[in-house]
């Protein structure tokens, strides 16, 4: 938490920096900062208290979901007073922006492999297009934009003496509101109120609830349907986020105030919402990742570390450990078929993981540019197998859902080398052996899909697969996918047996 072992907010939360580095807020759920009390200060009114649980994953204190935020909605109430009514922002900065935005979300496919981000774009049109967004609304624009790493940090310098903000070039002053939601001015508690008749009763009833239950709560019981702005899944899907419903302040706010219009309000609203600042992986710039079908588990687990692959280094949180060439681990970083730093680096973290949660599977999400090669691929899983990782994922585009992200097992477990179904892929053919059989080619219009159901061993089982020299990361996910589907489990593995 900021400071020691408390905080000190105005309005919902204030932003504080977790042990692993990711912004995080006293209201959040599974936020795993180790503090014993949270000090809130809403409206003028000062809430105080040690209401913690311990994680049930892995057994950390942390803040009861919605319990502060609860409260802080039933004291929003007592704040009356504000209308709203006018032109108060720069109608072409709003329009502009909204138009380079819907260029951007009809010209992005998942094919593409990568992950826009459109809040800087709706944050510097609202923060300089619109000076008189209540105090409460500007910070919530603040803390959804990405702040850039100053290059000390980067480099691992102390701050200079005459350090400069890069960020206050996008949203010059933010530092006067970043990290607050102040919602001691009339205009955002009206907002708030408009948005949300019969707070209180809302409030005391999202307090005990899960996260994905208590956004399905937020959205029913509040009747944001009304609104147009996100659908009902879009909003529990994005429980992780800052708190949703200033999204639909500030699209509220805009039409009534900033005299725009229903569609250019909604659009730069909704690129707040879906933040990437706030995902739980985030692709490196110029990485493009491999494309595949809607994922049926969660992107962000408990223990779990991601490392970016590609496309010219292996990264663990910024800290380059090797560098690629065309995809591929130089020879001389590679030892007993395992990348040495990574191996160091991923028994560091594993290490610190098994301290916080002893009891709890290692799991690792490998965050890969569609140009790492097959056997690279495969000896990073295995230099992650050998550090003590059971649960070994990569990270996928999908078509559709509001983060775009998923993923795709490669490993779960210590599944035997002598499997089910084995499965290799070279540069011209992808072959397939079912039991003891020998190997065949899959023929010209054969799915990888069907010929894993034509196997014997049927689903539950496991399958092994391989990938050879210049065989991309695809095609690796597309085989991935298709066990998966099949009910199969993946061994991912450097080379054929035997």
């Amino acid at each position: 938490m900021r400071g020691a072992e408390t905080g000190a907010v105005n309005g919902v939360v204030e932003e504080w920096q977790g042990e692993d580095g990711v912004p995080m807020w006293g209201w959040a759920g599974r936020s795993g900062a180790r503090h014993e009390g949270v000090r809130v200060e809403v409206a003028g009114v000062v809430l105080e208290g040690g209401v913690v649980d311990r994680d049930p994953w892995n057994d950390r204190p942390m803040q009861r979901p919605g319990r502060l935020l609860a409260t802080a909605l039933l004291l929003v109430t007592a704040c009356r007073g504000g209308s709203w009514s006018g032109d108060a922002c720069e109608r072409a900065e709003l329009e502009t922006a909204a138009a380079e935005l819907w260029r951007a979300e009809a010209a992005w496919t998942p094919e593409g492999g990568t992950i826009p981000d459109p809040t800087p774009v709706s944050a510097r049109a609202l923060w300089k297009g619109c000076p008189s967004l209540p105090v409460g609304l500007r910070a919530y624009v603040d803390v959804m934009t990405e702040h850039p790493t100053p290059p000390w940090e980067r480099d691992g310098r102390p701050m200079p003496e005459h350090a400069v903000d890069e960020f206050d070039a996008i949203l010059p002053g933010h530092a006067a509101v970043h990290g607050k939601v102040v919602m001691e001015d009339p205009a955002t508690a009206a907002i708030m109120e408009a948005l949300c008749p019969g707070a209180p009763a809302i409030a005391e009833a999202l307090g005990e609830l899960p996260g994905h239950e208590r956004s399905a709560a937020l959205f029913d019981r509040c009747d944001l349907g009304r609104h147009g702005l996100l659908s009902r899944d879009e909003v529990i899907a994005l429980e992780g986020q800052f708190p949703v419903i200033f999204a639909y302040a500030i699209a509220r706010w805009l039409q009534e105030e900033g005299g725009a219009s229903p569609e250019v309000a909604h659009v730069l609203a909704r690129a707040l919402a879906m933040s990437s600042r706030f995902l739980p992986v985030v692709p490196r710039s110029g990485q493009r990742l491999a494309v595949g079908t809607a994922a049926v588990e969660p992107l962000h687990r408990p223990n779990e570390i991601t490392i970016h692959v590609g496309p010219d280094t292996i990264e663990i949180a910024e800290r380059k450990l090797v560098d690629l060439d065309g995809g591929a681990a130089p020879d001389h970083a590679i030892t007993s078929g395992l990348i040495g730093p990574l191996d160091d680096a991923l028994a560091e973290e594993g290490n610190q993981l098994r301290q916080l949660a002893p009891e709890q599977a290692l799991r690792l999400a490998i965050i890969g540019d569609r140009s790492l090669d097959g056997p690279t691929l495969a000896t990073i899983v295995s230099t992650a197998r050998k550090a003590g990782f059971a649960v070994i994922d990569a990270v996928i585009v999908i078509p559709d859902g509001p983060r775009k992200l998923g993923r795709v097992p490669l490993s779960r477990g210590e599944q035997a080398i002598v499997a089910a179904i084995t499965v290799s892929l070279d540069r011209s053919a992808t072959r397939i052996a079912c039991g003891d059989a020998e190997p065949r080619e899959l023929a010209a219009g054969e799915t990888l899909r069907a010929a894993i159901d034509g196997c014997a061993a049927g689903p539950g089982g496991t399958l092994r697969l391989s990938a050879g020299p210049g065989v991309a990361l695809q095609r690796v996910i597309d085989a991935a996918i298709a066990a998966r589907d099949a009910g199969v489990e993946v061994y991912f593995a450097a080379t054929d047996p035997g």
